[in-house]
């Protein structure tokens, strides 16, 4: 089982790194499509997708959320909803580009704890195992904005999400 949790677009760098392989980070469009497009065993790599981007999956000219839906994912777009889900296969977004940064959020919108511990636990279902990639991103995007209390949130909400993984590799041995 694979996913990643990011702050950003889920389409951007680092996590389009894990799934897709396309000329540049900016095609977004055409990264969002190898999320789906790229198959392991029929299905797309990533069993947990949860960050940013809806608008980059649900498109004039194609519907991702609905292709991914008719594969049997979860489509999530606020805090109740991820919090509801019960599935080893979700499509978490939350924003239309990035997520607001910490400071910023609604109480609608998960922070990065919030999207690890969910994807901790659905993940783990897997006796096989699991990888899970999770990314503060917009820390890096705060620092490019010199919005140091934006930093420091960002750096915030990873410290709590960094907490929730090892808390969870403290109760779980073969983490």
């Amino acid at each position: 089982s694979t996913g990643m949790v990011v702050t950003s677009q889920i389409v951007h760098a680092t996590p389009a790194s894990f799934v897709s392989h396309n000329i540049s980070r900016r095609n977004y469009n055409e990264i969002a499509d190898e999320f789906f497009d790229n198959k392991y065993n029929g299905m797309p790599m990533a069993d947990i997708l949860l960050g940013g981007g809806l608008k980059y999956f649900k498109r004039k000219d194609r519907d991702l959320v609905k292709e991914f839906i008719d594969k049997d994912y979860r489509f999530v777009q606020n805090l109740s909803g991820l919090n509801s889900v019960n599935s080893e296969q979700i499509l978490g977004l939350f924003a239309k580009i990035g997520l607001e940064k910490m400071w910023d959020r609604d109480e609608a919108t998960p922070s990065l704890a919030d999207m690890t511990d969910v994807a901790l636990t659905q993940l783990s279902k897997n006796k096989k195992g699991f990888f899970l990639m999770v990314e503060a991103s917009k820390i890096d995007w705060a620092s490019h904005e010199n919005d140091i209390v934006g930093v420091m949130s960002e750096m915030e909400d990873f410290e709590l999400a960094f907490k929730t993984a090892i808390d969870f590799a403290k109760h779980n041995s073969n983490t």
